[in-house]
């Protein structure tokens, strides 16, 4: 599923749009060359903010899993512990 399709069943999961309205928008974007988003925002179906929502929302796109190089924890900064002391030390990550 591509980042646009999983932003419009969002729309359609919050009952922002219906599926039919949904899949009315995608057919017309395919025939027309307008996007769907702009053609549900211009008829007042959804607004810019609904799509907002849906857009940061929706699920991630990534690759894959992460590799154990980049999912391994980094170092603490004590400035980033919520109700830590300046300057305290941070333990380790387990």
């Amino acid at each position: 599923m591509d980042r646009s399709q999983a932003v419009g069943e969002n729309l359609v999961a919050t009952g922002a749009l219906t599926r039919q309205q949904w899949a009315a928008a995608m057919h017309e974007e395919r025939t027309s060359g307008v996007p769907a988003f702009r053609l549900l925002v211009e008829r007042g179906v959804v607004s810019e903010g609904d799509v907002y929502r849906a857009q940061h929302t929706a699920a991630p796109q990534h690759p894959g899993p992460l590799s154990a190089a980049t999912s391994a924890a980094a170092p603490a900064d004590p400035a980033m512990v919520p109700g830590a002391p300046a300057g305290a030390p941070v333990p380790p990550p387990a």
